[in-house]
């Protein structure tokens, strides 16, 4: 532990030391893009990906099964639902989640 309570005061690694000035940055300029020469036009930007929402209210035992039931893989599963921990969901109390599920055609993979 070096003992310190001050960012400036740690001894970082050169790359390490370089991501706060990096994020600081980066949230500046996304922030004011036409300030810093970045003009987006809506057409240029990504669209969202369609989802519909599957209602769970019962355990899931296996979230890659699950994602295979429908026609997506577990990656594409956790991108769209970040809140998921583990591969597992134990329900016992039953409560209701909501599961975004992307509309088929968005992804080309094979589950």
């Amino acid at each position: 532990e070096q003992n310190v309570t001050n960012y400036y005061d740690l001894l970082l690694g050169e790359e390490t030391g370089r991501y706060m000035f990096r994020i600081i940055a980066l949230k500046e300029i996304l922030s004011h893009p036409s300030t810093y020469g970045f003009n987006f036009n809506k057409k240029d930007l990504y669209q969202p990906i369609p989802t519909y929402t599957v209602d769970v209210d019962t355990a899931v035992t296996d979230f890659t099964k699950f994602a295979k039931s429908f026609g997506i893989t577990y990656k594409i599963l956790k991108i769209h639902n970040p809140w998921l921990r583990e591969n597992k969901l134990n329900n016992r109390s039953r409560k209701l989640y909501n599961i975004e599920i992307p509309k088929e055609g968005y992804y080309n993979t094979k589950p």
